[in-house]
């Protein structure tokens, strides 16, 4: 069956075409057959205007929806990688804290294996008292170095 196609809806052909009714109905004039017409042409108004209403009402609900669950995405995307970037900045910092820690307690357990201090002081010859070192040197080896022939006359003058 092959009728011509229908037209989109156009509010205002509709609304003309109302008009153009509403004119032929009042040159006509009061006859008593119209007055069907006339509650026909409300009840047709009413189904229209409530048809247009549902129709306005269900497109604008469906793009609130989405508008609205693009808007809480974003967000929700937007929190949880900000909580991740500070959970991991968080992780790095306190693996560097424990790191620089680790490393001074090396460095400070290295340091103390190379210092006897159970050993007895010695002082070379040539340094007659601890108080002309200016310093608690508590190995020998230490002081070995400090009193090799080029710096005696600098640790006599100190």
């Amino acid at each position: 069956m092959s009728g011509p196609s229908a037209a989109p809806f156009d509010a205002a052909r509709v609304e003309k075409l109302h008009q153009d009714l509403g004119s032929e109905i009042r040159k006509l004039g009061n006859m008593p057959a119209l007055q069907g017409f006339d509650d026909l042409q409300r009840r047709l108004e009413e189904t229209i205007n409530g048809a247009v209403e549902r129709a306005v009402t269900a497109a604008v609900e469906r793009a609130v929806t989405a508008a609205v669950d693009r808007a809480v995405t974003a967000a929700v995307d937007r929190a949880v990688t900000a909580a991740v970037d500070r959970a991991v900045e968080q992780a790095f910092e306190n693996f560097r804290r424990d790191n620089d820690a680790r490393e001074s307690l090396t460095s400070a357990r290295l340091h103390n294996a190379r210092i006897d201090d159970t050993a007895s002081l010695w002082f070379p010859s040539d340094v007659l008292d601890a108080g002309a070192l200016h310093t608690h040197i508590p190995n020998k080896i230490a002081i070995d170095v400090l009193s090799c022939k080029g710096l005696s006359p600098i640790i006599r003058k100190i």
